[in-house]
């Protein structure tokens, strides 16, 4: 029979288990198991604290966490199982017995409680049952340093009451020890080094300053993060975390950074902003590490255009320029080929300061001010005198705009031309046989027009 039988069977199962639970159980004290549609437990009723009447422990979600729950009610698997949970209960009194139940303890919901203890000089708040939910403050609540520290045992929530016992005694005498004592029991290992980090934090206001960009300790006065670079806001000192391993800290967080270029204002831009003037901001590790832009990226050239000025990556720490004075640093043909990709030609030639003209064979020839280039097919090239029209060249532009058609033949021979025309022809040809036999009725004039083109083109190779 598996435990989920158990506890949904109706012939009396649970009862069992709870008289098998109870069995020596201390007095003052009740156990039932607790059957719910999220959480299964074994929960505690304490009877002899008048007190704590309404408050109930649940000590085991049988769910997920606890002891290993045997499948038959077998005597020695039941001993084991009930043994721990016998044992916790002790705990329990021995804490309960001990605590100041009208001031000290409170219950939160079922899985913690609050424990609060307060001294001369501090007072200190433990959440019993969460590991970074206690903190420890001054009397005059000005500083306060949350902690983390785990009362679980064995998987279960919350701890047993043994366990609160000790948390408790610890608590008691550190509520009025001094710092050196405290420091002592810490080196020692006697108690948690998170204890003591808290202390020092509330009383001697000592902690880092870590930046909350980069987890950068920050020494105390300097108005950045050497780190990742960001300007720092000053620190609230009322909210310290203590951790265990390491000295409690106080969060600072980034407030802006400069922007590393020539500006007719401010330099200084608020944190998450850009650069407007620039149309940059810092990278995703801070301004130390470079910097982004929202402008065009020219991948030849690595720079970035924006607001028509050339701004070069900024982690080579490059100003703006003038696209027309850029042909001094860069070659011509990457800022052509960079601009042609985002512009139309003309727009790109005229931001370069250069002039382009169309070439009826195809392409563009490009005067940059010092020497000619050719543009065509995505490509730049040094532009040859000898690619101007022949006479073929000619005569085959002619044709192609008479009939509104197109080749790509830039840059050819007279014998490549006639290579081209002559596969053009069979390409026509195919297509003039396919209009021919279209159904159900073949336009007349496209095939007078097909063929006509096929003549023309057929003259050029005579």
């Amino acid at each position: 029979m598996s435990w989920e039988k158990i506890l949904k069977d109706e012939t009396g199962y649970i009862t069992q288990i709870e008289t098998m639970l109870g069995e020596g159980i201390l007095p003052g004290y009740n156990i039932r198991v607790d059957v719910g549609s999220i959480a299964t437990g074994i929960v505690i009723e304490v009877t002899k604290f008048p007190e704590l009447k309404n408050i109930t422990f649940r000590f085991y979600d049988l769910h997920n966490m606890g002891p290993n729950i045997p499948v038959y009610l077998e005597p020695n698997a039941w001993q084991r199982f009930v043994q721990p949970v016998n044992a916790a209960i002790v705990g329990l009194d021995l804490f309960l017995r001990e605590v100041e139940r009208n001031n000290d303890f409170d219950k939160i919901d079922d899985n913690n409680y609050e424990m609060v203890l307060e001294g001369e000089r501090i007072r200190i708040e433990f959440t019993l049952g969460r590991s970074c939910d206690s903190k420890m403050e001054s009397i005059s609540g000005d500083i306060r340093a949350e902690l983390c520290l785990s009362y679980t045992v064995d998987e279960n929530t919350p701890a047993s009451g043994d366990s609160w016992l000790a948390i408790y005694l610890v608590a008691n005498m550190l509520k009025d020890a001094d710092l050196a004592t405290v420091e002592r029991l810490a080196d020692s290992g006697t108690i948690p080094d998170v204890l003591y980090n808290a202390m020092k934090a509330v009383i001697d206001e000592e902690f880092n300053h870590k930046c909350n960009f980069c987890e950068n300790i920050i020494p105390e006065g300097e108005s950045s993060c050497e780190n990742c670079g960001y300007y720092v806001n000053e620190p609230d000192t009322s909210d310290v975390t203590a951790h265990e391993g390491q000295a409690a800290f106080i969060y600072v967080y980034p407030s802006g950074w400069d922007c590393p270029y020539e500006h007719s204002g401010d330099e200084f831009i608020e944190y998450e902003e850009e650069c407007e003037e620039h149309g940059i901001e810092p990278s995703s590790n801070g301004p130390n590490y470079g910097y982004e832009a929202s402008g065009y990226y020219m991948a030849r050239i690595d720079a970035y255009l924006h607001n028509n000025l050339l701004v070069e990556n900024p982690s080579r720490g490059f100003s703006s320029v003038e696209p027309s004075l850029a042909k001094r640093t860069y070659d011509d043909s990457d800022l052509l080929l960079d601009f042609f990709e985002y512009f139309g030609i003309e727009e790109a030639v005229d931001m370069l300061d250069m002039v382009a003209e169309e070439l009826p064979q195809g392409g563009w020839k490009i005067d940059t001010g010092t020497h000619l280039l050719r543009y065509d097919m995505n490509d730049v090239v040094e532009y040859n005198p000898d690619d101007e029209e022949t006479e073929k060249m000619q005569d085959l532009i002619r044709v192609l705009t008479e009939y509104n058609m197109q080749l790509d033949f830039a840059g050819a021979t007279d014998e490549e031309l006639n290579a081209i025309i002559e596969e053009e022809i069979e390409n026509m040809e195919s297509a003039l046989e396919s209009l021919k036999n279209s159904v159900p009725t073949t336009d007349e004039s496209q095939v007078d027009l097909l063929e006509d083109y096929i003549s023309e083109l057929k003259r050029l190779l005579d």
